[in-house]
């Protein structure tokens, strides 16, 4: 097989030089409308062929990877004051498993605990590719099942204009839950 970076020969999906040296992430955040910060670790360019996996069945070993080397160590650090929990957005299995699960399962801990199947989309709308004016135009509706925590992160795979974050951030908050922050893999505004 190749890898799917650098299309070398290699005997798993990533190489050793690209899993090395590739991919060693590289921490930013940004602001969505003043209120909710959003923490990255790739450029989405860096890793498209590798988030694009997500929709083939061994896409949640490539995602394993990613969150591995990118969410555990951030979230390994984490010390947060309050009970929180890590709310993945739409965690449903898709077609073959749910990308924002197997981020989510990655990312939690004893004390950042991870309740499947909280934050659910009544839209099946997918918004790969499509621009701002669709995305408003077709929300997510998201519905929310309870959970004990008082605070929440959010976590979700790639952030573009970040309607999906703050769509899902404002139904936490109607349900009196704080959004302290969100953490993606990549973001689309980055070089």
């Amino acid at each position: 097989m190749r890898c799917l970076l650098c299309e070398r020969l290699s005997l798993a999906y990533l190489c050793r030089f690209c899993r090395d040296r590739l991919l060693a992430p590289q921490p930013a955040h940004r602001t969505l409308s003043g209120e909710l910060t959003v923490f990255s670790f790739y450029g989405y360019e860096s890793i498209e062929p590798l988030l694009q996996a997500k929709y083939h069945p061994f896409g949640c070993r490539v995602l394993r990877h990613l969150a591995r080397a990118s969410l555990r160590p951030f979230f390994r650090d984490l010390s947060l004051e309050h009970p929180t929990a890590l709310i993945a957005i739409d965690d449903r299995p898709g077609e073959h498993f749910s990308h924002t699960a197997v981020l989510a399962r990655h990312a939690r801990s004893r004390h950042l605990p991870y309740p499947p199947g909280r934050l659910l989309a009544q839209s099946r709308v997918r918004y790969a590719g499509r621009d701002l004016a669709f995305r408003k135009a077709h929300p997510r509706n998201f519905t929310l099942r309870p959970f004990k925590e008082s605070s929440a992160l959010l976590i979700d795979d790639v952030i573009t204009t970040g309607s999906t974050l703050k769509e899902a951030a404002g139904l936490l908050e109607k349900h009196q839950k704080t959004v302290l922050f969100a953490v993606v893999l990549a973001d689309a505004d980055r070089a």
